[in-house]
């Protein structure tokens, strides 16, 4: 019985962490990349810090962020389809080669703490070299 009983409280607690992927990115002229982050378990959560993990990246987030993304044919709007989620913008200060990992803290609805990071990110000239491995994958719990 006792078994039984730690099991469902393991099950418990895992069910109540979120589980993050990056949902869609999208390179600007302005030489930043913005990427919503999106929780597919769909359990609250708290993020306390997201940082990059090398130095040289600027990182900005928007909890409510939102990116709309039109499908086009011949100039012509075929489908739209909005992303909700954790908002992230990656800015290079300079043309250098980065690449480095986006690192997500926060809590989850029991309290306890927790860490997520991506795959690396790998910037040549302030462009995302890599955007179509990232896209659509999900962060590793560390």
């Amino acid at each position: 019985m006792k078994k039984q009983v730690n099991l469902q409280q393991k099950q418990w607690e895992y069910s109540h962490v979120p589980i993050f992927k990056i949902s869609i990115i999208q390179s600007f002229y302005d030489k930043s990349v913005n990427l919503i982050i999106e929780n597919t378990n769909n359990v609250y959560y708290r993020i306390d810090g997201v940082t990059f993990s090398i130095q040289g990246v600027e990182v900005v987030t928007k909890p409510n962020g939102h990116i709309r993304f039109d499908s086009r044919r011949g100039g012509e709007v075929i489908d739209k389809t909005d992303y909700y989620g954790l908002g992230v913008t990656l800015s290079p200060e300079n043309n250098l080669y980065y690449e480095g990992n986006l690192r997500l803290k926060g809590r989850d609805l029991i309290g306890k703490d927790f860490q997520f990071e991506s795959n690396p990110f790998i910037f040549m000239e302030y462009k995302l070299e890599n955007k179509e491995q990232i896209s659509k994958t999900y962060l590793n719990k560390i």
